[in-house]
């Protein structure tokens, strides 16, 4: 295969898995390694336009650099990769399987969890938290969609498309016209 048909010389993109305002996630196949993966690539945006600006692009390569280190966690959706693929920011995690928080909530009667199982699921979470702001990052998407469940019942955090170092002003605003989300995460 020519590497003209892969992005960063070696992801085969396939399925688009989400398209955000910051990120658009693909289900792609790592040619180096041989497994699944997911490409996320980031919006960088300046002011409100979806341009990438330089500066925003080196402080985003940088906090990218830095998520690389907690993601040994098992909390947290294992980083295999991050860089910059023709001026391009992009972040390479585990394919993590179909099941969120979302789908285990609507599965339930009422949308509810036994008490011991959403203990469980909090400290999961919150173990990954940890490992990120002992890394000097925030989150800011936790949220259930960015919660997975594995197949031993342990949950994953993942969905690291607003992390941004710790103290730091936003790299990009929450929304595009400046507008309050509906949703803050509870960092």
């Amino acid at each position: 295969m020519a590497h003209a048909d892969l992005f960063a010389e070696r992801y085969r993109l396939g399925q688009l898995l989400s398209e955000g305002r910051f990120t658009i996630a693909w289900r792609a196949y790592d040619t180096v390694l041989d497994r699944d993966v997911v490409v996320m690539l980031y919006r960088v945006a300046a002011g409100n336009t979806r341009v990438i600006d330089p500066d925003a692009r080196a402080k985003l390569w940088r906090e990218l650099r830095l998520l690389a280190r907690p993601s040994e966690t098992p909390r947290l959706v294992t980083v295999f990769d991050a860089g910059q693929y023709h001026g391009q920011p992009f972040l390479v995690t585990r394919c993590m399987p179909a099941e969120t928080l979302v789908n285990l909530l609507e599965s339930q009667p009422g949308r509810r969890l036994a008490p011991q199982r959403a203990v469980a699921i909090a400290c999961d979470v919150l173990e990954g938290l940890a490992a990120l702001h002992g890394a000097g990052l925030v989150h800011r998407e936790v949220r259930p969609s960015n919660v997975w469940m594995e197949i031993d019942g342990r949950a994953v955090l993942g969905g690291f498309g607003l992390v941004a170092a710790m103290g730091a002003p936003p790299l990009i605003g929450l929304t595009e016209d400046g507008q309050a989300c509906s949703y803050l995460a509870p960092e």
